[in-house]
């Protein structure tokens, strides 16, 4: 949990534990298992949001990444499309390599001038860095995602319930997941 981590203090802790919403708290910050949420794509229709499709020449691509400790590293890379869909064009999942094995495989995919990290990465390890800084180190680039979890997870599922996700099939850990 956040209290196992002796570089962050408990004004900080219970600053945060304020800032974010009770469900978030616990299974972000508190690793717990949280049931309360419910089915999140009940409304995902593989026949209608899984689909190969043309990326546009200068779309614009983003990037969400997830730092995997116990599990494996995602970087995954969309693009806003006409019709406002959200295309997840692309995935790359590896586990047990270091943030800068990570960086040159990543030399296989759309470089960009920044990529989005769970903000749980950002806490600083006994030698003071982060993961953010040793990837920085690499020439990968990191801002930190910000937690309305709320917010964040009824723009999913506004996206789903109006077929504007559109995912890749190549992408099978983002379908699995």
């Amino acid at each position: 949990t956040i209290y196992d981590n002796p570089h962050i203090t408990r004004d900080e802790i219970e600053r945060k534990h304020q800032q974010v919403p009770e469900i978030t708290w616990r299974q972000e910050y508190m690793a717990e298992y949280v049931d309360e949420i419910g089915p999140v794509y009940w409304h995902f229709d593989p026949i209608k949001c899984v689909a190969e499709m043309p990326i546009p020449t200068a779309t614009k691509c983003m990037c969400g990444a997830d730092w995997g400790i116990n599990d494996k590293t995602a970087f995954i890379f969309m693009y806003g499309l006409p019709g406002d869909i959200v295309y997840v064009a692309k995935e790359y999942v590896a586990g047990g390599l270091s943030c800068q094995q990570h960086a040159v495989n990543l030399g296989a995919y759309p470089r960009l001038p920044y990529y989005v990290m769970d903000s749980a990465a950002w806490h600083r390890e006994s030698d003071m860095s982060s993961v953010p800084d040793r990837f920085g180190q690499a020439g990968i680039n990191l801002i930190q995602a910000t937690k309305e979890f709320d917010g964040s997870l009824s723009d999913v599922l506004d996206l789903v319930a109006n077929n504007q996700l559109v995912i890749n099939p190549q992408c099978k850990y983002v379908l699995e997941g």
